[in-house]
C-alpha cells in the first residue's frame, strides 16, 4: 500500500486562487517526505500551470510517480493528450470517461448560463460579488 495526493490537482480548483509552480514544489518536497509516493498532477493538456506543475516535478529530481489525465469524453484528440501528459512527465495517464445523460448536460449549461449572468450583473455592480448556482450541478473537474 502507498500514498497518493490528490490535492496539487483539486488545490486548482479553489476559483480565484492559484498555488505558484514554486510553493507547489516545496509542498512536494515536504509531502514526500512524509511518505507520499504518487501525486496526481491533473490535466496537462487541458492546463498549462498543470502541465508547467508536471514539468518542474520531473525536472526537480524529486522522487515521486505523476499521474496526468484527461476526459475521453472532452478530447478530440487521443495521441495528443497521452503525448502531453508523457511530456509534463506523467508516470502514470489517467484517462476518465464520464457519462452524463441530457438532463444532468441541460441542468449543468442552464445553471452556468444564470451563473455567469449573475456573475456579470454582479460585476458591473460590485468588483468583488460572488455569485453562486444553488441548483444542484455536476461538479466539473
Amino acid at each position: 500500500m502507498g500514498l497518493r495526493d490528490v490535492t496539487f490537482r483539486e488545490g486548482d480548483d479553489c476559483v480565484g486562487y492559484l498555488v505558484s509552480v514554486e510553493d507547489k514544489l516545496e509542498m512536494l518536497r515536504l509531502a514526500v517526505e512524509m511518505g507520499v509516493e504518487e501525486i496526481d498532477i491533473g490535466g496537462p493538456s487541458m492546463h498549462q500551470h498543470q502541465f508547467d506543475f508536471g514539468k518542474a516535478v520531473q525536472n526537480s529530481g524529486i522522487k515521486v510517480r505523476t499521474t496526468g489525465r484527461f476526459f475521453a469524453n472532452n478530447t478530440k484528440d487521443f495521441k495528443r493528450d497521452v503525448d502531453m501528459c508523457v511530456e509534463a512527465g506523467s508516470t502514470n495517464i489517467r484517462i476518465v470517461l464520464m457519462y452524463l445523460n441530457e438532463e444532468t448536460i441541460y441542468n449543468q449549461l442552464k445553471c452556468s448560463r444564470r451563473w455567469w449572468n449573475t456573475a456579470i450583473r454582479k460585476r458591473r455592480k460590485s468588483p468583488g460579488g460572488s455569485p453562486i448556482c444553488r441548483e444542484p450541478v455536476w461538479n466539473w473537474p
